[in-house]
């Protein structure tokens, strides 16, 4: 094992929240947008015969989804199941596959959407090749920038990668070469919906 000496000594500790008062910028940004938040939830619940009909546990033999997994359940899956029954996107083109392809899969099949999912993963952890209609087997920071102007109003772009920020990761291709290409709707609103898992990258009709 290879121990690198950090000569700047680092204090991790929380620096907002946890007891200490909310980021004020970040606050103000997010309740910028409550009222589509709050809608999220509200659909949430008018999308809970599609949510109730995911089993618990894995059904062998099938690309069914079901919530007892590690890599995405609960409120993440659950969030993306109700933002496609909502939405009916032309496109959801997904970067980070596996068990997320499954849940969508399950909502095009439920809302019988027009959807076609492109899945960009260089190794997704389910076998989903099947439930896309197009598969891109490379990290995303060697795909062509291109694919993404194929998205349009209405439209879904789901990053769920490895979350990790370092020179040329896809975290930061994501945040600097994807995220500015959205092509602004009547001067102000992002050409299509852009879900980061785990982030305050969620976006519907605003500038956050």
């Amino acid at each position: 094992m290879l121990w690198i000496k950090d000569y700047y000594p680092v204090s991790p500790r929380p620096r907002w929240g946890f007891d200490l008062p909310a980021h004020p910028a970040i606050t103000r940004q997010l309740e910028k947008s409550r009222a589509n938040y709050e809608a999220s939830i509200d659909d949430l619940s008018r999308n809970r015969d599609a949510l109730y009909a995911i089993p618990d546990a894995q059904v062998p033999g099938t690309t069914k989804p079901f919530w007892n997994n590690i890599w995405f359940s609960c409120l993440d899956a659950a969030s993306l199941v109700s933002f496609l029954l909502t939405r009916s996107p032309k496109s959801y083109l997904e970067i980070g596959s596996g068990h997320s392809t499954l849940f969508a899969r399950h909502a095009i099949a439920w809302g019988k959407l027009p959807t076609k999912v492109v899945s960009v993963d260089p190794k997704p952890r389910a076998e989903i090749d099947a439930l896309c209609d197009e598969t891109i087997r490379r990290p995303l920071e060697q795909v062509p920038l291109d694919i993404f102007d194929r998205l349009d109003a209405g439209d879904i772009l789901f990053f769920d990668g490895t979350h990790r920020v370092f020179t040329n990761s896809d975290t930061t291709a994501f945040f600097l070469d994807v995220i500015p290409r959205r092509r602004p709707l009547q001067g102000r609103a992002p050409k299509f919906l852009c879900l980061q898992r785990r982030t305050a990258c969620s976006e519907d009709q605003s500038d956050l």
